[in-house]
């Protein structure tokens, strides 16, 4: 895979002088600068409107109270490939994916609000939402249940005061409709430390939790046994998970506080014939798109589902 030679990504096109686009941008802008030209929009910012959140021209004039010409126009000073009409149509996704909860819809709710984030727009004070996974299929899936075309982006891994953050696929989603509707839902910008559980359906209740076990869970095997653990940072969203399983029939676990995590966090743990029951209530009614490959292997290897 290539790399560019300046920042050593694979993140963005790669150009023939060995330059990403994101540093052949860079690299103008600082030449324009060095002319007395100050463009009114940085590189760096058109590239994370235009080509990473994919708005179109015409929004992103409108996001900057700007013209369409002048985008345009700095699109071409900065060198960024001005995209074909084609190519500019708005991302398809569906819209109303949670307007009424189903199994699919309440699998990727659980799974936004474990591996997911809403980021506020300053300028726009407008939100988006970005979904991530270490896993590529993973995002597969999601891009499939949303009926979506955007883009999967990938960020390598970095380092933050001694705590290493793993790369990660992403993607990103800017409809108002859908990020109303997870406002709605209770999901907030602080949602490690504030999120609640929110109001799901009795009999969605199961396809929720494992959204949040793909997202934030961890299943593993040792010698010859299954050992399950979910890490959330909130405590309230925490003890609801808690107090829902108990209800359906797992015994009562003790919730643990992380002080290893750069933020603080809180994990609940099951053993072996835990895991079983775990799996039993977890997995009816679970679809290809709706669970985690990799924790599902292991479930089906040691255990039939009843």
């Amino acid at each position: 895979m290539k790399k560019c030679k300046q920042c050593n990504t694979s993140e963005f096109k790669i150009y023939p002088n060995r330059l990403c686009q994101k540093c052949l941008s860079y690299n103008k802008e600082l030449f324009l600068l060095e002319k007395g030209v100050k463009p009114t929009i940085s590189s760096d910012e058109l590239i994370t409107e235009y080509i990473i959140k994919e708005k179109s021209i015409n929004q992103i004039a409108k996001d900057k109270n700007l013209k369409p010409f002048q985008i345009r126009k700095l699109l071409t000073d900065f060198l960024i490939p001005v995209k074909s009409q084609s190519e500019s149509k708005e991302k398809k996704i569906d819209e109303k994916i949670f307007k009424k909860l189903t199994a699919r819809s309440a699998f990727l709710l659980g799974y936004i609000y474990t591996d997911g984030d809403l980021v506020l727009n300053k300028t726009t004070k407008k939100y988006f939402l970005r979904v991530y996974s270490k896993h590529k299929t993973q995002i597969e899936k999601i891009k499939k249940i949303l009926k979506s075309d955007a883009k999967i982006q990938y960020r390598k891994e970095k380092s933050y005061n001694n705590f290493i953050q793993g790369g990660v696929y992403f993607i990103h989603v800017g409809n108002q409709i859908i990020i109303n509707d997870l406002l709605d839902f209770g999901l907030t910008l602080t949602k490690n430390e504030n999120v609640t559980f929110p109001k799901i359906p009795k009999n969605l209740i199961n396809h929720f939790i494992r959204g949040c076990w793909a997202g934030s869970g961890n299943v593993t095997t040792y010698n010859g046994r299954v050992f399950s653990s979910l890490t959330i940072g909130s405590i309230k969203f925490m003890t609801e998970i808690e107090k829902t399983l108990n209800l359906n029939g797992l015994k009562i676990r003790n919730i643990y506080k992380n002080s290893h995590s750069k933020k603080p966090s809180y994990k609940i743990k099951y053993a072996h014939s835990e895991s079983e029951k775990l799996y039993n209530y977890l997995y009816k009614g679970k679809s290809t798109l709706t669970t985690s490959d990799k924790q599902q292997i292991i479930y089906t290897k040691y255990f039939k589902r009843k």
